[in-house]
């Protein structure tokens, strides 16, 4: 009876670790994606302004977008 207690004990810690492990590398993947989607939105603001200017430049309408 001692022998399983110990051997669940056992698994329990392991998977416990592993849970913090995935825990931290979830959040250390939630950090990337919010850093990716702040430079792609940064990407997106800047080819609207650049089309703004191009289009001012060629006498096109006043187009505005906004996000």
């Amino acid at each position: 009876m001692k022998v399983e207690l110990r051997k669940t004990w056992s698994r329990l810690q392991l998977a416990e670790e592993a849970s913090e492990r995935l825990c931290s590398q979830l959040s250390e993947l939630e950090a990337e994606a919010v850093n990716q989607a702040r430079d792609y939105h940064a990407h997106v603001i800047s080819l609207i302004n650049q089309l703004s200017e191009a289009n001012k430049l060629l006498g096109v309408g006043d187009h505005t977008i906004t996000l």
